[in-house]
């Protein structure tokens, strides 16, 4: 009775290894977890997905809340981001936790379930528990799992793909069908709370599963057709059970510039082969102990590919096995046969027992299995290279692939590839006779020795600009515990008594030295109290709230900057750095801060980068895009920068010049190769200094050169890639630029559209004596160049196509001549924070005087931020064949005046009142998209596509009360069809199992016991 009432040995060992993993998790991530105050994550955690958890199940004030968001740049649906808002796990922690605990908590337990999915992913392969331990711990505490955990939705979904391999592995050796349903509900939770980003790599792994086993043969309980189908029908089923959060992404994909494929998308995004010494060490490639960055590398955050030295070392040992053809299946049955030996000693449960084995032995995969994950994990390393192998070009024909701009992502899969054949290679060196683990070990330490010298050429080719001397520990640190790693291996290898302590102490090797070199990373704490509490909230947020009576967060440009808050130290107050995402938080509506649900031409109007961040002194130079999306607000603290209204404004170069005499690196050219006179590259009389531009702009370059003399020198502005330097602007200074302070010069240039490096130089020139001043003014090499004084300005698309091929000489005149500053100051608060106001900026809702067709969205945006009438007066409608919505519209139409109210207690549920003496048209400066629909006094009229990515209506003349309501029909659509499907799904699987059980009854019953129910 006992034993019917007990747990089983499979149970309670799930249970064991599940507590087990929760507790190394808050071991590794402490003090995330512990504390209800502070809120442990840095980065995007703090900067962009905080600030909307927070508005989401905890909001600052009613109006911002609901299924429309108003506080993300000029409004989008919650569903529209990609945040995870309808991810279970979320919803339950933010539901049940203070929101810092909530995000600190997630983080802890996604780290833990994927360690436990690991653990039982390598159990179902047949691997012992000490591997799978050792997988569990490589996944869950290296690579991907540590280095993206600043992206939570991206880390959250991560922690799902050994579970949703798992799923497919037990369909693989049952073929039972529950396994179908259950691998494609794991793929739903997966989706739901994760970009399309993680979706697609997934799809790599799950597609590779299928086609590698559909060829091979899936084994001895499924065949080949019904493993194919019941796969794809898992993937189906996932896919539907996603629709609730990938359909209205879809959308969003529709309107972005995602969905146009550009070979130079992946050019910052993928891993160069020289960044492959990452997996030796964190800290190889620099950012600690002192050490920079070299060229090109990103760091941990987007190319870290660290698992651990010994789970490296014990992947290679697996690859070293699979591809010898020495090793005889012979050599596995009597490693059966002593692990079944040691569980009857110990007293152990038996393995999970599969009938299909190849080897003959139910205690080790096959070579077929293991196959699968070599392939896998070769497949992700050659995806992650993106352009280092010019397979872009292929996937460019894959319709979803080019939605998002990370190859290098794919180090997810390769990190569960890697954890699975470190655990095939711990059973190995176990289980293999003496002689075939001898012949591993040699070929491993001859692979170790090759590896060595490319490691060392790959560090030497690294372009520093500031390399490290070979004392830098980042260096040796790998070299030392691969070694120590070494002599672990041989000790496993080579006893037998005290082999279980040598496993334990593997394990515990791997997780501490995943824990000492990055269990802190992204890890800044910090008080979330006045981010969360309303008493708290900076000053100028409350009087922004107070004075704007719409019932709608005030709309503000808000500049990247420290605010000055006081945090409690328990000494004085600090100041803190609060991100610009913290305006949804607070309740304002911030023009630029990082979100991925931008349209193009909400891009161009805005003036948004590739992460959403706003060109905050071109906005304002401009002012057109800012006054189109009803920007009213400017927050910044201090004086704005310099700025020509409608001419230029001063690029801010954050890191300062820094001015060398050879910037010469290793794999890259020097910027002075692009000169006429390569030889000057390590010369006195030639200086180089690097800026950052973004592609597809015009730039201007203005500076003076100290001097007491004229001299000649010429400036040059040269982007460097790869093995090419391209010379974009150049000037040449002659005696007329001279100037009491020195040599003035500028220099107009097209940053292009292919990124790169950019920098100016300066190069001392010879001219003939015969010039004025019989010889004074002549340079001669070898003289050093001083350093000058440069500035960077960014000239408005509509300036820099008026004066292209002008002299440089009188455009920055003319910005000169044209710099002011017509935004009035509102209010200044306590450290030096300001309040402008853009008295151009049109309303929530505005009646213009004149309507003009445009082509599309991208055309209707450039249209209405070049130089004309005031947007207040204007605005351009969408109409391809001089149609929109049945209106005619193929030339300009005069529309009359109005004024209008909002009036909205609900963001998603506008009502608008509206007076004007003729038939008007009204410009919601809100985000288009399904779900939107428009009424006039209960009749409904159609909305307009207004100036690219907003919304307009007709109102008729006189009175009349406008009523816009949002309602998410397509998440209403993607519920229904996974309700629907997996309703479905499930209580097929439920009636099943209970007519399968039926029918085992009646086999099983007794003779005669039918008969003797009827008596």
């Amino acid at each position: 009775m006992v034993e019917t009432t007990s747990l089983s040995p499979r149970w309670r060992d799930g249970m064991v290894v599940a507590l087990g993993f929760l507790a190394l998790s808050f071991v590794f991530c402490y003090p995330a977890g512990l504390s209800s105050t502070d809120c442990i994550l840095s980065g995007d955690a703090l900067a962009s997905y905080f600030p909307y958890l927070l508005r989401s199940f905890r909001p600052a004030s009613p109006q911002v809340a609901g299924p429309w968001d108003p506080t993300i740049l000029t409004g989008l649906p919650e569903s529209h981001s990609p945040f995870g808002v309808y991810y279970l796990p979320t919803i339950l922690l933010y539901a049940l936790f203070p929101p810092a605990q909530a995000l600190s908590l997630g983080l802890v337990f996604h780290h833990a379930w994927a360690g436990l999915g690991t653990y039982l992913l390598i159990r179902t392969c047949r691997l012992s528990r000490t591997a799978a331990w050792l997988a569990g711990i490589a996944f869950a505490f290296g690579g991907f799992m540590v280095f993206h955990r600043g992206h939570v939705p991206i880390h959250y979904s991560a922690a799902w793909l050994p579970w949703i391999l798992w799923g497919f592995e037990r369909f693989r050796i049952s073929g039972s069908m529950f396994w179908i349903v259950a691998t494609g509900t794991l793929m739903a939770v997966q989706a739901l709370g994760s970009l399309m980003q993680m979706i697609v790599l997934g799809g790599f792994a799950w597609i590779t599963f299928l086609a590698y086993y559909g060829i091979a043969g899936p084994g001895g309980n499924c065949g080949r057709r019904r493993f194919v189908f019941g796969g794809l029908a898992a993937c189906l089923l996932g896919a539907i059970g996603s629709l609730p959060q990938t359909l209205p992404m879809l959308e969003v994909s529709h309107w972005s510039g995602y969905g146009e494929f550009n070979p130079d998308f992946f050019n910052s995004g993928y891993l160069k082969f020289r960044f492959l010494v990452g997996l030796a060490g964190p800290w190889v490639l620099g950012g600690k102990f002192g050490a920079t960055l070299p060229t090109g590398y990103w760091g941990l955050t987007e190319h870290g590919i660290f698992y651990g030295v010994l789970p490296l070392m014990l992947a290679l040992v697996a690859i070293l096995w699979l591809v010898s053809g020495r090793v005889v299946s012979g050599e596995w049955s009597q490693a059966g046969e002593r692990f079944q030996l040691v569980r009857q000693v110990k007293n152990l449960p038996p393995p999970l027992k599969t009938p299909h084995s190849p080897l003959n032995t139910q205690h080790s995969p096959s070579r077929k299995e293991a196959g699968f994950w070599l392939v896998l994990f070769f497949e992700s390393l050659i995806l992650m290279l993106g352009k280092t192998l010019p397979l872009h070009y292929v996937l460019s024909y894959l319709p979803i692939y080019q939605y998002f701009h990370m190859p290098t992502r794919h180090v997810w899969v390769m990190g569960l590839a890697l954890a699975w054949l470190a655990a095939l290679g711990m059973d190995l060196l176990r289980g293999l006779d003496a002689a075939a683990r001898n012949r591993l070990l040699i070929r491993l330490g001859w692979t170790l020795v090759g590896l060595a010298g490319l490691y060392v050429a790959l560090v030497q080719t690294q372009p520093w600009l500031d390399r490290p001397r070979w004392s830098y520990l980042g260096f040796w640190l790998p070299a030392l515990c691969t070694l120590s790693a070494f002599v672990i291996l041989l000790s496993i290898a080579r006893t037998t008594k005290a082999s279980g302590v040598f496993l334990i102490a593997s394990v515990a090797l791997t997780f501490a030295d995943l824990a000492i070199n990055i269990h802190d990373y992204e890890f800044s704490p910090a008080s979330a109290e006045f981010l969360t509490n309303r008493q708290e909230f900076p000053e100028v947020v409350r009087w922004l709230n107070e004075r704007d009576h719409t019932n709608q967060p005030p709309r503000c440009l808000i500049r990247r900057e420290t605010w000055p808050l006081a945090r409690r130290t328990g000494v004085s107050p600090v100041e803190a750095p609060v991100p610009l995402g913290f305006g949804s938080a607070w309740g304002l509506s911030s023009l630029n801060y990082y979100t991925q649900s931008m349209s193009r031409s909400l891009l161009r109007i805005l003036q948004l980068d590739f992460y959403g961040n706003a060109d905050f002194s071109g906005l304002l130079a401009e002012e057109r895009g800012l006054s189109a999306g009803a920007g009213r607000y400017i927050l910044a603290r201090g004086a704005l920068n310099p700025f020509a209204p409608g001419l230029a404004s001063q690029v801010e170069q954050r890191d300062g010049w820094i001015w060398k005499t050879d910037a010469c690196s290793p794999g890259h050219p020097s910027p002075f190769t692009a000169t006429s006179e390569p030889g000057r590259v390590s010369d006195r009389s030639a200086l180089a200094a690097s800026f950052a531009c973004d592609p597809g702009q015009s730039y201007l370059i203005e500076g003076v050169l100290p001097c007491q003399n004229p001299r000649a020198v010429t400036c040059r502005v040269v982007r460097t890639r790869r093995n090419s330097a391209d010379t974009l602007g150049e000037i040449t200074m002659t005696d007329c630029d001279y100037q009491s302070d020195g040599m003035h010069f500028a220099c107009t240039f097209e940053s292009g559209a292919i990124s790169g490096a950019y920098w100016i130089t300066l190069v001392s020139s010879p001219v003939s004596p015969g010039g004025r001043g019989q010889g004074e003014g002549v340079s001669l090499h070898g003289q050093p160049i001083p350093i000058p004084r440069v500035n960077v300005w960014h000239l408005t698309p509509g300036f820099a196509e008026v004066t292209r091929g002008a002299d440089p000489r009188e455009i920055i005149r003319k910005i000169r001549s044209g710099l002011a500053q017509p935004y009035p100051l509102l209010a200044r608060f306590p450290g030096d924070i300001c309040v402008y106001e853009n008295p151009q900026a049109r309303s929530l809702a505005h009646f213009v005087r004149e309507v003009r067709p445009a082509h599309d969205d991208l055309d209707a945006a450039e249209r209405i931020t070049a130089p004309g009438p005031p947007v207040r007066d204007l605005a351009y409608v969408i109409a391809p064949n001089g149609r929109s919505a049945g209106w005619e519209l193929s030339e300009p139409v005069r529309m009359s005046g109005g004024a209008a109210r909002v009036h909205s207690e609900r963001p998603d549920d506008l009502q608008i009142s509206t007076s004007s003496d003729g038939e008007g048209f009204m410009v919601l400066a809100i985000t288009r998209c399904i779900g939107w629909s428009a009424s006039i006094d209960g009749q409904g009229v159609p909305i307009h596509a207004v100036d690219g990515p907003f919304m307009g209506i007709r109102v008729p003349a006189g009175e009349h009360l406008v009523h816009l309501r949002f309602r998410p029909v397509l998440m209403w659509a993607g519920t229904f069809a996974a309700i629907l499907s997996f309703g479905g799904a499930w209580m097929g699987v439920i009636l099943g199992a209970i007519l399968r059980h039926r029918k085992a009854r009646r086999v099983t019953a007794p003779p005669g016991a039918s008969l003797a129910k009827a008596a």
